[in-house]
């Protein structure tokens, strides 16, 4: 089985968050090194100032693994700063399989 990257978009709740992001957005990035089958992480603003994330896992067993963490309320409270800046209604997510 082949890496999987996921790309995951979403705009701020105010552009303003954009420093906030950053240090947010590293603090996801180590985090995520500790998780099985993660390989990498990018993020960066667009010229509409929409976040964008791409992250590269070994395959979909793993990444779904980690999906599933998510889930737990131990994660969610990790993710309680992203969720306040982040407009979680505009988020978009693509899974796409790397042959």
């Amino acid at each position: 089985m082949g890496n999987v990257i996921v790309l995951a978009s979403f705009e701020l709740n105010d552009q303003s968050f954009l420093g906030e992001w950053k240090k947010i957005s590293a603090g996801i990035t180590e985090s995520l090194k500790q998780e099985d089958g993660f390989i990498s992480r990018y993020s960066g603003v667009g010229e509409d100032g929409r976040i964008h994330c791409i992250l590269r896992w070994e395959n979909d067993e793993k990444r779904l693994v980690f999906s599933k963490k998510m889930e737990e309320e131990s994660f969610k409270e990790k993710m309680k700063d992203f969720g306040r800046i982040a407009n979680l209604e505009t988020m978009k997510k693509e899974i796409v399989k790397v042959f």
